[in-house]
């Protein structure tokens, strides 16, 4: 999957789908979000798993990597890395929107942690 173009409600659906969190509704015009089970004590419900926000963003990282703003002389990028070995990593180009490019860093990270590209 291409993340370059992804849209930030897109990123933001991947994200909570990866965590586990299933869309199961809308109360009041509010999206219903749910994981876990009632049976096993682990059941969690909430509005939004990843909020639009730039702790939304920072959020979407895996644990265990870090990220920084990448500059040359021609461009601007977002790149996150694993800290453990094996050492992978993942650049997004910057858009100008940091909360954007940030989950589409989240996104392109947890894929390149599953193997991905």
């Amino acid at each position: 999957m291409d993340v370059t173009n992804m849209p930030l409600d897109d990123a933001r659906y991947w994200l909570a789908v990866d965590d586990g969190w299933t869309l199961c509704g809308e109360v009041d015009e509010m999206q219903v979000w749910e994981r876990g089970s009632a049976a096993e004590n682990n059941y969690e419900q909430c509005t939004d798993p990843y909020p639009a926000t730039l702790d939304g963003a920072a959020a979407a990282l895996p644990k265990g990597w870090e990220w920084m703003r990448w500059y040359t002389q021609d461009d601007r990028d977002w790149v996150g890395w694993r800290l453990a070995a094996p050492m992978v990593g993942a650049v997004i180009q910057c858009t100008g929107n940091e909360t954007l490019d940030r989950f589409r860093l989240g996104v392109k990270c947890r894929m390149v942690a599953k193997g991905g590209k």
